[in-house]
């Protein structure tokens, strides 16, 4: 399998169909992909909305996600080469953004990517003026590297930043990345 696309998912609702649909309809040359889901207690449908839309279903309770452990499950239980992570309302622009997802992924180099990210049209002027100077939201293409440990310490702190910037919110990477170099645990604007 050349790529797994992992969502995991919450009482996602409409815009949850409308994107697993989205991912469902994605075009890529060079073999197939597959949806994984991992729910943490939907009760709304969420889950099956994925299994209808082909996904692959794995349930946890809700008192088990994490958002760091919760993708490495999801890795872990997925089959691709590449795995593209990716939230549950966030909307692939078109068919091919799978496929312009991996491409980087040609230069063995390149360890992940990750898609640009445009507001919707109804976002908060507060967050979409947040996301503006946001790295995932700049519209040109930027490629990241650091070639060691020294050249990385030598950066003034907001260069720092900016070169290890990668934003998983549509993101993928080489599955041996992950092997090497796992999610942390990550709490992140959950509540009870």
């Amino acid at each position: 399998m050349r790529a797994s696309v992992v969502i995991p998912t919450l009482n996602g609702g409409a815009v949850f169909r409308d994107v697993v649909e989205r991912v469902r309809g994605q075009k890529i040359t060079g073999g197939e992909f597959e949806i994984l889901c991992i729910d943490s207690g939907s009760t709304d449908g969420t889950a099956e909305a994925a299994a209808a839309a082909g996904a692959r279903v794995v349930r946890i309770a809700k008192s088990e996600f994490n958002h760091g452990l919760t993708r490495n499950r999801g890795v872990a239980e997925s089959r691709g080469e590449f795995v593209a992570m990716l939230v549950q309302d966030a909307m692939p622009v078109d068919d091919r953004w799978l496929e312009t997802l991996l491409s980087p992924f040609e230069d063995p180099r390149v360890a992940g990517a990750y898609s640009r990210q445009v507001p919707r049209p109804d976002c908060s002027p507060f967050i979409k003026a947040r996301l503006g100077a946001w790295a995932a939201t700049q519209p040109a293409r930027v490629v990241q590297e650091i070639r060691g440990a020294a050249e990385y310490e030598a950066l003034p702190p907001l260069e720092r930043l900016r070169r290890i910037a990668f934003d998983d919110v549509a993101s993928a990477m080489r599955r041996s990345v992950w092997a090497e170099h796992p999610y942390a645990a990550r709490n992140f604007g959950e509540w009870a």
